[in-house]
């Protein structure tokens, strides 16, 4: 793009205005809280012996992509990005990497989204739970491959960007703007959508406050999306290696929050004391083929314990307790033992009856009872 004679006048007379420092922090903070949040969910899973599930790994390539993003922030910033542009040292290279960016922000945004909406699906196994998850995550993957499109077809050819050759270019910061307001929106509904299966578990109104605390964290999100919304509406189209500076902060503020905002909830084992962790670590059986039995286990569980902090969801692992409840157990059935289950009351006998009750002759015994596996966070 051409410049005319006063707006390099007025980049030469404004030569000291600088942001690189601004994006320098940014980028350093950013590594630093994200690198360290998946870092703890993974000593976090290892900890409590938990399999690693597509949350997991879907959480780690939005660090890559993030990483990434990082990468193109700073070999932009040596090339002059955060000055006016007329002090970019390769008009080329600073094109072909904004290009790279906003493609790399778009990848990494829809990863750490469909993370957060995986987990979801895993710990809360509910059907219409999982359809409007389904469906928000449709949502989220068709307008980031719109703003790639956008991208990358902003000028045709694309070269034109950087060779200031002619061709066919639009005005790409209102759809951009558009589209960050769909993100947004896609922000809030990911952050609603636990509030009502945590609020209809039997546990203490404490822990529920608790629990849902650490899912709203991802509100922070929200609010990182809606002031990166306000730049890009906000940034003209010239100067654009002094323009952009503020909305690429802001979208990496928000990939950045993000990956830790969706890491919070499993990092519960690492501020457990060991024999918390033992009550609920089980086997490392990462899911069960019946979601809903296991979503009906875990009720069954947390109305067996109300008003105690059992009833709670267990941030962690996804085996169930070694503890046998009496909403398992069969007439007649026994779980290791020869002991009989009076088929009134579904407790031992023993206990049923008084402890000078005497038992018939052994018997062989029924089949152990298959342990039920529970949403673990």
């Amino acid at each position: 793009m051409s410049l005319t004679p006063e707006e390099i006048a007025y980049y030469q007379a404004n030569a000291s205005d600088d942001l690189r420092p601004n994006q320098i922090a940014a980028c350093t903070c950013g590594i630093a809280f994200a690198v360290s949040a998946v870092v703890a969910r993974m000593i976090s899973r290892r900890r409590s012996r938990v399999k690693l599930g597509w949350d997991d790994y879907a959480v780690c390539v939005a660090l890559m992509g993030q990483l990434t993003y990082a990468c193109l922030m700073a070999l932009n910033v040596a090339n002059g990005e955060g000055l006016h542009i007329i002090f970019v040292k390769d008009q080329r290279l600073f094109a072909q990497v904004y290009v790279a960016a906003i493609i790399c922000y778009s990848i990494t945004i829809m990863l750490t989204k469909i993370s957060v909406l995986l987990f979801y699906h895993r710990i809360f196994p509910i059907k219409w739970l999982t359809v409007v998850s389904y469906a928000v995550g449709v949502l989220v993957i068709a307008y980031n491959l719109a703003v790639i499109f956008v991208a990358a077809f902003q000028c045709i050819p694309l070269s034109t960007l950087w060779t200031g050759k002619p061709g066919r270019c639009i005005n790409a910061t209102p759809p951009f703007f558009a589209l960050a307001i769909v993100n947004v929106v896609t922000d809030f509904a990911i952050l609603a959508l636990p509030i009502q299966p945590v609020l209809g578990l039997k546990m203490r109104t404490r822990r529920k406050i608790q629990v849902l605390s650490i899912f709203l964290l991802g509100g922070i999100v929200c609010i990182f999306g809606v002031i990166r919304s306000v730049a890009l509406s906000t940034m003209k189209s010239t100067d654009l290696s002094y323009n952009t500076v503020y909305s690429g902060i802001w979208s990496y503020t928000e990939i950045s929050v993000g990956i830790v905002a969706a890491c919070m909830p499993t990092l519960r084992p690492l501020f457990k004391s060991r024999r918390d962790e033992s009550k609920y670590a089980g086997d490392s059986t990462y899911g069960s083929s019946r979601p809903f039995a296991r979503w009906k286990s875990s009720l069954a569980r947390s109305s067996a314990s109300k008003g105690t902090d059992e009833g709670d969801i267990p941030l962690t692992g996804t085996g169930r307790s070694h503890y046998m409840y009496a909403s398992d157990i069969k007439a007649g059935q026994v779980e290791d033992t020869q002991t009989p289950i009076d088929p009134e009351t579904r407790r031992p006998r023993r206990q049923a009856r008084g402890n000078n009750y005497k038992f018939p002759p052994p018997v062989r015994p029924s089949p152990i009872i298959k342990q039920t596996v529970i949403p673990q966070l």
